[in-house]
């Protein structure tokens, strides 16, 4: 699993989704690049789901000083961790929340409201077009 976290303090919400979106086609392009080397040489195509949304988290190392690892904790990371989870229940490699699909650069369409697991109420949830 991987974290990339576009920090809006910098360089505002709007060029965060933007970058988070380039990010995300880039990240697919290169699978796709390594799946089709694979798969010429016999071996099973690399899969996986991207959840994008926007909220704030709280992030540093946490741990004991022996053992400390950087992290991200709060109810944001709680939702998109839920919605790269559900990427595989819907067949679509990327999903967003209303939140970032709203400043999504893209055509987006929403996918319905799911019940997403540790959040309290259902979610309404957009692909890209």
């Amino acid at each position: 699993g991987l974290l990339a976290i576009f920090r809006p303090d910098i360089v505002g919400e709007a060029l965060c989704v933007c970058r988070a979106v380039d990010a995300a086609d880039e990240a697919f392009g290169a699978i796709d690049t390594l799946n089709a080397a694979r798969g010429e040489t016999g071996l099973p195509a690399i899969r996986f789901g991207l959840g994008l949304h926007l909220g704030d988290v709280v992030y540093g190392n946490i741990g004991a000083p022996d053992r400390l690892d950087f992290t991200v904790i709060g109810p944001a990371v709680n939702l998109v961790a839920r919605l790269e989870d559900l990427t595989k229940t819907v067949d679509r490699r990327m999903l967003m929340s209303s939140d970032f699909a709203k400043l999504c650069p893209r055509p987006t369409h929403s996918m319905g409201h799911h019940n997403l697991r540790g959040v309290s109420e259902p979610h309404e949830v957009f692909a890209l077009s």
